[in-house]
């Protein structure tokens, strides 16, 4: 297996990012992938992921989205601490906060502060709500924003309740939109010279990964649970049974309705003016899921993906996330990273950054997430602070900066 080569585009890019679960550590690995030095600025009980085990191995969230940063921690709420931080962002290109608006401004850490102190840097914020609007201070987990945006409405199956989607879909999207936002903001320094604010939240992201679904909505189709059905306006694309299992299956287009009748042996079903088109299909869904079904389930899953991938039908099997791992393709993709550590006592492994740069080459294994303040001295001392400063700080309980890093 080849792995993707990410070269150190942002090897001269300095991020402060002062965040904890999922949204604002996930933009501040992004960075850290393409090669930004990325200090992570924790709380003295740390980031509260990392508290997310079931064992005693260190906690899987944690460990999936903070790899190639350095730590330091520190408590904002102590006098003293907050001048620590905008010391360090007069010396950084980024400024990552992923706390509820209003309490970067209240502990002096807002945009206007640190753009004041530093105007070349690149100031982005991630929240719940978003920063405008009548609840923008509002608390918002993945899990309630899922359903405040709408995506748990439209996902499930119909006759049983909203399912919120398998997957922090909004922390991550808003991780990765926050990124993007950086990233333009980088680029148009290359030509100002000046740094730039941007914000994202995980209602935005939510809305926007749902395009399709307002699409349709705009169109006059209001969204409802579909279970596997990817819309109302394409049939068959949904999950279909087969003898052991399930296979999704898409062949709504002309060409892919003529290769999956072909493939199952079904030429009636070409001819039937029930399904000739698309949307007689979507007239009569549930008949033709009938019948598709009956003949699927006469075969496994194996056996009619055999077929399917003779003939090109734009089918696939259902895979769980064990067949994911040891899937051929996905391991030939190197979407899979090893992540050895002496220290944390385990071998494990993390999703990569899904970008190729310039085709693949080796390069070296993702550094492991941090210890808990790991770094708080080596950064401080960099930042112009002395051993001395740093003890007195580390001896009222403001900041974790262990002698021996």
């Amino acid at each position: 297996m080849m792995p993707r080569m990410i070269e150190n585009i942002l090897k001269d890019v300095t991020v402060l990012e002062l965040a904890e679960g999922i949204a604002g550590p996930f933009c501040g690995q992004i960075l850290g992938d393409l090669g930004a030095r990325v200090i992570k600025i924790e709380p003295p009980g740390g980031d509260w992921s990392r508290a997310l085990q079931t064992s005693d191995r260190t906690s899987p969230v944690f460990l999936g989205c903070n790899r190639n940063k350095e730590s330091i921690s520190v408590d904002l709420r102590t006098p003293g601490i907050p001048e620590v931080i905008r010391q360090l962002a007069s010396r950084a290109d980024v400024f990552i906060q992923a706390y509820r608006p209003g309490v970067a401004e209240r502990a002096g850490l807002s945009a206007a502060d640190l753009s004041a102190i530093n105007p070349r840097l690149i100031y982005c914020s991630i929240s719940g709500f978003g920063n405008r609007g009548p609840k923008r201070e509002w608390p918002g987990s993945d899990t309630i924003l899922q359903a405040y945006s709408g995506v748990m409405a439209a996902t499930g199956e119909p006759d049983r309740p909203p399912s919120r989607v398998g997957t922090p879909i909004g922390d991550t999207g808003s991780g990765v939109y926050a990124a993007v936002g950086v990233l333009a903001l980088l680029l148009r320094r290359e030509t100002t010279g000046i740094g730039g604010v941007c914000d994202t939240s995980l209602l935005e992201a939510l809305v926007s990964l749902q395009t399709t679904t307002f699409s349709d909505f705009f169109g006059g189709v209001v969204p409802k649970r579909l279970g596997s059905r990817s819309s109302l306006s394409a049939v068959p694309a949904e999950a279909v049974p087969t003898l052991d299992g399930f296979l999704s299956i898409s062949c709504h287009a002309p060409r892919q309705w003529q290769k999956l009748c072909t493939a199952i042996e079904r030429p009636d079903l070409l001819d039937d003016p029930r399904f000739r088109t698309n949307r007689d299909r979507v007239e009569n869904h549930d008949l033709l899921i009938e019948m598709l079904s009956s003949t699927l389930t006469m075969r496994t899953t194996s056996a009619w993906m055999e077929v399917f991938e003779e003939l090109g039908v734009n089918a696939g099997p259902i895979n769980t996330v064990v067949d994911v791992v040891s899937d051929p393709h996905t391991l030939a993709l190197g979407l899979f990273r090893s992540l050895t550590s002496a220290r944390l006592k385990e071998d494990t492994f993390v999703v990569d950054l899904p970008i190729t740069v310039d085709g693949q080459v080796e390069h070296p294994p993702p550094a492991e997430p941090p210890l808990l303040g790991e770094h708080t001295r080596t950064v401080l001392l960099e930042a112009g602070y002395s051993s001395e400063e740093i003890d007195a700080f580390s001896a009222t309980g403001a900041m974790r900066a262990p002698v021996d890093v």
